[in-house]
């Protein structure tokens, strides 16, 4: 005979004002160890809420707020910077593709440009979860660096393409 799953007679135990289904009160009727357990969490239950509960002390909101706020602004230290950084990186990024365009011709930066774009994308997104994670400023090198590594790869395509072999 299968019983009462331990977790639904825990929860009937502690919730003595919900009704029983049709299922459980036939079980119930024919089982007397799922009744057992039900009568004894029930008994555990009414002997817990007996206890009384101990009273917050005075500053207990005062203290909870100041440690809430506290932490708040070090999160708000870690990523004050983020933005600025970012952007400072995909500055570079854009200036490295315009250095690229320069050197290069239109036509393979046209080509290779829904590669960068996605990886773009993918550098903001990878910055962004960094930034949720780690303090500012490892963030910000690894943002330059992935901004500085893109635009040099770029920069290096570009003049691969652009490179005509002398013999």
């Amino acid at each position: 005979m299968s019983h009462l799953p331990p977790e639904r007679l825990l929860h009937l135990g502690l919730d003595c004002e919900e009704q029983l289904t049709t299922d459980e009160a036939s079980h119930l009727a024919r089982c007397p160890s799922c009744v057992a357990e039900l009568t004894a969490e029930r008994r555990l239950t009414k002997s817990l809420m007996k206890i009384p509960l101990p009273e917050p002390s005075a500053n207990f909101a005062a203290v909870t707020c100041s440690r809430f706020e506290q932490a708040l602004a070090e999160r708000r230290v870690h990523t004050a910077g983020l933005g600025l950084l970012l952007a400072l990186g995909l500055g570079l990024l854009a200036a490295a593709m315009v250095i690229g365009l320069v050197l290069g011709n239109i036509v393979p930066l046209a080509r290779g440009m829904a590669v960068t774009v996605e990886q773009i994308a993918t550098l903001g997104h990878v910055a962004v979860t960094l930034g949720e994670k780690l303090p500012v400023l490892p963030v910000a090198l690894v943002a330059i660096a992935c901004a500085a590594a893109l635009s040099l790869s770029t920069l290096l395509g570009r003049l691969a393409l652009t490179t005509v072999e002398v013999k």
